[in-house]
């Protein structure tokens, strides 16, 4: 029974990370679709509009590449903590020090 509740939720997690997909999908096409808008030919009013959608979507670029930016920093240096370096100085022997001590 209890392999059973975990198939079902293994199952619904699968659909939602599937849903979650299609809808960022979604949203990217129409972002691409506002962001690929000619707006020549239209009015002051409507250019407007879609001038005012392509700034709040690049705004939304922005804060989800610094986001990713700072995670990946945060995992490089969480994957690797150093708690020691190796330090070489011409004339003298390798020495290895805490990084406090540098």
């Amino acid at each position: 029974m209890a392999t059973a509740q975990a198939e079902i939720a293994n199952q619904s997690k699968q659909q939602n990370n599937i849903y979650l997909i299609q809808t960022g999908t979604m949203q990217t096409m129409a972002n691409l679709a506002i962001m690929n808008k000619d707006l020549s030919g239209l009015d002051k009013i409507t250019q407007e509009f879609y001038t005012l959608q392509q700034k709040q979507i690049m705004l939304k670029v922005r804060e989800q590449s610094q986001a990713a930016r700072a995670k990946a920093a945060a995992s490089n240096t969480q994957s690797f903590p150093i708690k020691q370096v190796v330090v070489l100085k011409l004339g003298q022997p390798l020495a290895l020090l805490k990084l406090n001590q540098l």
